[in-house]
């Protein structure tokens, strides 16, 4: 079990760091932090191909997304959480 859980790590790894497509969950802060983040995106050289926009339900009623995003232009050194995490920090403290 553990050889399978240390391969299968691993494997996830790998995976994630040759994968050009990626389906991500987002919460805003704001309706024009989801317009920031496209820009982001654009100026990263990675496509947005679907976008879902949802109203959160709670007190807050952040709005979220569901996004799926191509990678065009890929930085070896960078995977998928730095490239869209850092254009989500940088639009919003608190993220």
């Amino acid at each position: 079990m553990m050889i399978t859980l240390k391969v299968l790590t691993r494997l996830d790894a790998v995976l994630h760091r040759y994968a050009k497509v990626f389906d991500l969950y987002i919460e805003f802060d704001s309706n024009k932090n989801v317009s920031l983040f496209l820009q982001k995106m654009r100026e990263l050289s990675v496509k947005v191909e679907t976008l879902e926009m949802t109203k959160g339900k709670g007190p807050d009623k952040v709005p979220g997304a569901v996004i799926s995003v191509e990678i065009l232009r890929r930085d070896p050194d960078a995977g998928v959480c730095e490239v869209c995490g850092g254009a989500v920090a940088k639009m919003s403290p608190q993220v």
